[in-house]
């Protein structure tokens, strides 16, 4: 009789022994949960689209819910006014994945731009609160999405003949693409339009339309 090799017996059983003290049984007990790696093999094969979403590589525009990133951004804003220069904008961001196609930001944020009038330079500042709403899809090992939301700005201004500036409501859409760089740490690229006016006291009020490229280094959970 030929005798068959112990490795051969072992490795099975040992797998049953595992799956069974972790309570697993029937196809369940051969059932892993997706890498980062797996994930960005199923994305980039064409051949296995029922295997979406990867929840360990899904995040702006939709997901497995449950799944999401924690983000922190640097922007340069273009802004649409002649009163206002060119300016800066930090974020940190958190999005929750409700959907394979929907997902939600939350973002903290702040702004700056220099202010000239006809006889009157400042400095205007900016805390910026954002929430808004996320669709996409994946596009081979990336994916891509669009987004609507709201914010509110709590502006400072400086120097401008000692006026004072409101607060202001925003309106903001953007669209990008979010590539896997390593591991569970990504980065979004993203170009966002945003419109809000100021009211200036003893002044006409303050056009802060501008758009921004954004580019957004998150950490997926």
């Amino acid at each position: 009789m030929r005798k068959c090799p112990w490795n051969a017996l072992a490795a099975p059983l040992l797998f049953s022994c595992a799956a069974g003290c972790a309570g697993l049984s029937g196809p369940d007990a051969f059932r892993l949960e997706p890498t980062a790696e797996t994930c960005s093999q199923q994305w980039a094969s064409a051949s296995a689209p029922e295997l979406l979403p990867c929840g360990s590589l899904s995040a702006a525009g939709g997901g497995r819910p449950g799944t999401g990133y924690v983000g922190a951004a640097a922007a340069i804003l273009l802004a649409r006014s002649d009163e206002l220069s060119n300016g800066w904008g930090l974020d940190l961001n958190y999005t929750h994945n409700l959907g394979e196609s929907f997902s939600v930001e939350l973002s903290l944020g702040a702004a700056g731009y220099r202010v000239e009038r006809p006889g009157l330079s400042g400095r205007l500042s900016t805390v910026a609160l954002g929430a808004a709403a996320q669709w996409g899809r994946p596009l081979g090992a990336a994916r891509w999405y669009a987004s609507a939301g709201v914010g509110w700005w709590l502006n400072d201004l400086s120097g401008l003949g000692g006026a004072e500036v409101g607060d202001s409501f925003a309106a903001l859409l953007a669209a990008g693409a979010y590539l896997p760089i390593w591991g569970r740490g990504s980065l979004a690229l993203e170009l966002r339009y945003a419109i809000s006016t100021a009211e200036v006291s003893s002044a006409e009020d303050l056009v802060l339309d501008a758009f921004s490229t954004r580019v957004n280094y998150v950490f997926l959970y």
